[in-house]
């Protein structure tokens, strides 16, 4: 159940979003006068949204390493061969990158519970980084690149 200050981060190897959960209650003025014959009491609503506190971009981890290391201008579409080792380096670094990020977020946030969305193909190496404290308090994790879903769909993947 998503309460008031959870966390919830959408990431993957090029860029992180974190947003706390803002719950609001109040009463629905249209509703109170379409129903205050019949229950005038019962009219307050739960509101969930999410609050974006907290993004980065990982811009190294967007780049090709045939633009880094071409020594041609304008012809980076050439295959190079890219070194597979070259390639699993500039994964892991970008997994640390984002591990010390999440840790640091949560760390300060302290929240009681948060949830992570991050892509399928190394989210249990990221979930190894973690600090031990930051990974405990993890009370959902989806398996899925939501980097760039709207913050409005984003709830319906951890409701």
């Amino acid at each position: 159940m998503l309460e008031n200050g959870t966390i919830i981060i959408a990431a993957d190897l090029g860029r992180l979003k974190a947003y706390r959960v803002v719950v609001s209650e109040g009463k629905d003025p249209h509703e109170t006068m379409q129903v205050s014959h019949v229950n005038p009491q019962d009219t307050t609503k739960k509101a969930i949204h999410l609050d974006l506190f907290n993004e980065r971009d990982y811009v190294d981890a967007r780049h090709r390493t045939s633009e880094e290391m071409s020594d041609k201008p304008g012809r980076f579409d050439v295959s190079t061969g890219e070194p597979h080792n070259q390639l699993l380096e500039k994964d892991r670094r970008g997994l640390e990158a984002v591990a010390e990020d999440i840790n640091a977020i949560i760390s300060e946030a302290a929240p009681e519970a948060w949830y992570l969305a991050f892509p399928k193909e190394t989210n249990t190496q990221l979930t190894e980084m973690l600090d031990p404290a930051v990974a405990k308090c993890l009370a959902g994790n989806v398996a899925k690149d939501l980097a760039q879903t709207p913050k409005e769909e984003l709830l319906s993947h951890f409701a």
